[in-house]
C-alpha cells in the first residue's frame, strides 16, 4: 500500500484519526452542506412544477424563478466544494477550522469555475467527441443494413475503449486544480498546469488510491447511508494528505505570530509556552498550528518529521516524537525544521538544555527559517526556563524586530517579574 511518493495506508490513517478527533464537527458541516444545496434545489424543482400549471406569463415568471434558484444551488454547491477542500487541508495540517471555512474561499469563486471548466474540457473532450460522432451516424444508420449498423456500432464501442483510458488518466492528471486554486490562490490554467507537475510519475498510485477510496465509501453507504458520516470526511482528509505529499508542501511548524492569542480561552495543549510538568504562565494560546514554511524546502527527511509533528501535536507522545524527529535528522543532518521540532518535545519533557541546544542548531542552518516559524520565541522562552533572562529578552527582542506578534507578549511578561535586566 506504499508508493515513492505517499503512502495509501498512512493517508488513509491520518483521515481516519482526524476524522475520530473532529466527528460531531464532519456531521454538522455536512448536514449544513446538505441543506444548503438541497433547499434552493427543491424550491427550483417546486417552482418547475408550478410554471406548468400556470398561464403563459405566469409560467414564465415561474420559470424564470426556477432559474434563479437552479443557479443559486450551483453556485452553493462550488463554494462548498472549495470550502470541503479548505477544512481538509487546515484540519491535516493542524489548524482550526470552523463552520465559516465552508464558505471562506467564495472570493476564488470564478477561478475554481473556470479551473473546472478547463478541468472538464481536458479530460472529457473524448467523450464530447464520441458523443458528437454517434450523434452523426446514428440517424444516417437507421436506413442502412443491419450489417453496416453493426460494424458501425462496433466501431463506436472500440472507440469508446479508445478514448475511455485517455480520460482517465487525464482525470488524475489535472485532479488536484481545485486544491492549488484553494491552497495556493492560483489563476485557473496554472492550477491545471501544476497540477500535471504533481501528479507526475505517481498514476497508477492515484488511480488505485481512487478505487480505495471509493470502495471505502461503498462500505459507508451499506452501512445504512450514516457510514458516510465517516467515510467522506475520512476521504477528504486522506486526499489532503496525498495532496500535501505530492506537491512537497507537507506542513511544518508555524510561525507563532500566526496564532491568535485567546487570554480566556481555554486550552489543555500548549506546546510552545509550557512543559508537560509546568504549564505556561502568560496567556493561554491556542494550540499550535503546521503550516507550509517559505524557507524550509522540501526534505528527506519531512516523512518522519510529519510523523513527529503528529505524535507531538495530536498524542503528547514527546519521546516518539523525539525518535521521529531524531530520524528526519538522521536522513537530511541540515534539516532546519526537524531540529525545531526536536527542540519543541525536549522543550515539553523539561529537557531545556537539549531543546536550546536544537534551537541553536535550527538558527544556525538556515536563519530565514528561523526567523519565519519562531525559533527565537522558543530559544528565547527555553533561556528563560534555564534562569538565562538576559539571553531569553536578547532572543524575544531579535523575534520582535521581526514582527512577531508574540515575542512582545512574552517579552512583557520577563520585564514584569521585577528583575534588573
Amino acid at each position: 500500500m506504499s508508493t515513492d511518493r505517499f503512502s495509501m495506508r498512512e493517508a488513509v490513517r491520518f483521515g481516519w484519526v482526524t476524522t475520530k478527533s473532529n466527528f460531531l464537527f464532519f456531521v454538522g458541516i455536512l448536514l449544513a452542506a446538505f441543506l444548503i444545496v438541497v433547499i434552493p434545489d427543491g424550491i427550483a424543482k417546486a417552482l418547475s412544477g408550478l410554471a406548468d400549471e400556470q398561464a403563459q406569463g405566469l409560467g414564465l415568471a415561474f420559470k424564470g424563478a426556477c432559474l434563479l434558484f437552479s443557479l443559486l444551488s450551483s453556485v452553493l454547491y462550488l463554494i462548498l466544494q472549495m470550502g470541503f477542500i479548505r477544512i481538509s487541508l487546515n484540519l491535516h495540517d493542524g489548524s482550526p477550522s470552523g463552520f465559516a471555512d465552508l464558505f471562506s474561499s467564495w472570493r476564488l469563486f470564478f477561478k475554481y469555475l473556470l479551473g473546472a471548466i478547463l478541468y472538464g474540457l481536458r479530460c472529457f473532450w473524448p467523450v464530447f467527441l464520441l458523443g458528437i460522432v454517434a450523434a452523426i451516424l446514428i440517424p444516417g444508420l437507421k436506413a442502412q443494413a443491419p450489417s453496416t449498423t453493426l460494424t458501425a456500432a462496433i466501431a463506436l464501442g472500440v472507440l469508446f475503449l479508445v478514448l475511455l483510458p485517455l480520460t482517465v488518466i487525464w482525470a488524475i492528471k489535472y485532479q488536484f486544480f481545485g486544491y492549488l486554486i484553494v491552497d495556493r490562490g492560483l489563476g485557473p490554467v496554472e492550477a491545471i498546469r501544476k497540477s500535471a507537475g504533481v501528479t507526475d510519475g505517481a498514476k497508477v498510485d492515484l488511480f488505485l488510491f481512487g478505487l480505495l477510496i471509493a470502495g471505502i465509501n461503498l462500505l459507508g453507504m451499506l452501512a445504512l447511508v450514516v457510514g458516510l458520516f465517516v467515510t467522506l470526511p475520512l476521504s477528504l482528509i486522506a486526499y489532503a494528505h496525498v495532496y500535501r505529499r505530492l506537491s512537497g508542501a507537507a506542513p511544518v511548524v508555524q510561525r507563532l505570530e500566526d496564532v491568535e492569542a485567546e487570554p480566556d480561552a481555554e486550552a489543555p495543549l500548549d506546546i510552545d509556552m509550557g512543559t508537560a510538568e509546568s504549564p505556561a504562565p502568560a496567556a493561554v494560546m491556542k494550540p499550535p498550528v503546521r503550516i507550509a514554511s517559505k524557507s524550509a524546502p522540501a526534505s528527506a527527511g519531512e516523512e518522519a518529521r510529519t510523523k513527529g509533528l503528529f505524535l507531538l501535536f495530536y498524542r503528547n507522545e514527546y519521546e516518539g516524537a523525539i525518535e521521529e524527529f531524531t530520524r528526519a535528522i538522521g536522513q537530511d543532518a541540515r534539516y532546519a525544521g526537524a531540529y525545531f521540532s526536536r527542540g519543541m518535545a525536549y522543550f515539553k519533557l523539561g529537557e531545556f538544555n537539549l531543546a536550546l541546544k536544537d534551537f541553536d542548531e535550527a538558527i544556525d542552518l538556515n536563519r530565514d527559517y528561523a526567523e519565519e516559524a519562531g525559533v527565537f520565541v522558543q530559544r528565547g522562552l527555553a533561556r528563560e526556563k534555564l534562569g538565562d533572562r538576559s539571553g531569553a529578552v536578547q532572543d524575544l527582542r531579535a523575534a520582535v524586530a521581526l514582527g512577531n506578534r508574540d515575542a512582545q507578549r512574552w517579552l512583557n511578561w520577563i520585564m514584569e517579574q521585577g528583575e534588573d535586566l
